[in-house]
């Protein structure tokens, strides 16, 4: 009803204001009732075969979530990209590959990158190429919610197919799982050669370290 409080970035009519611009965003729902049927996941297998993975419209439910996340806080949200979770923020650094599995054989090595994932938030490394022992000096940074407290981080290990035409999508190398709870009470988090899940070889290393929101 007009009487009912209206966010900060209600518009009248309909639409979003980004914060801090001019620019009215509308989101659709549209395709978040398409049905991911069987004919929409081989859709997606021909895109990506095109080398139109990322910006495919034929995806899953779960990667529509994501890109709304993403586009949120990128575009949306005065702060854009801002990792400041109502708890805190995660940051994830010295991360390393160790013998991994080579999904580009016999005549190439594979291309790894991680992605890490809390609940919606997802973030990823640079990919090194041709190294089945990486190194990544960069720093993945996620917020942390109250609501993620119950979940899981989630480390994905990925090869990236530079031919997508040729080779598909981007194929799983492993992944581990961490509760975000043993990371709250425990942190600094320092892995190890941690064994790679799902896959025969492999293992991770990397350093997780939690920095709770100041109290003012």
């Amino acid at each position: 009803s007009p009487d009912e409080p209206r966010g900060a970035g209600y518009r009248d009519g309909g639409g979003l204001w980004a914060q801090g611009a001019k620019e009215i965003y509308f989101i659709g729902l549209i395709d978040f009732l398409i049905g991911f049927t069987l004919k929409k996941q081989a859709e997606h297998l021909v895109r990506a075969a095109q080398g139109h993975a990322e910006d495919a419209s034929c995806v899953s439910p779960e990667t529509y979530a994501f890109r709304q996340v993403k586009f949120l806080r990128d575009s949306i949200f005065e702060t854009g990209g801002s990792s400041h979770g109502t708890l805190g923020t995660l940051r994830i650094t010295q991360m390393a590959g160790h013998d991994l599995v080579n999904m580009d054989g016999p005549f190439d090595l594979s291309d790894p990158y991680i992605v890490a994932t809390i609940g919606l938030q997802r973030a990823r490394t640079p990919t090194v190429r041709n190294n089945l022992n990486p190194k990544w000096s960069c720093e993945i940074v996620l917020p942390i919610n109250a609501c993620h407290r119950d979940m899981q981080l989630t480390l994905n290990m990925m090869d990236e197919d530079s031919v997508a035409a040729l080779r598909g999508s981007d194929d799983a190398m492993g992944s581990v799982e961490i509760r975000v709870s043993e990371i709250l009470s425990s942190s600094p988090l320092q892995i190890k050669d941690l064994q790679l899940q799902g896959v025969s070889k492999g293992r991770l290393s990397c350093h997780i370290a939690f920095e709770p929101v100041a109290v003012a």
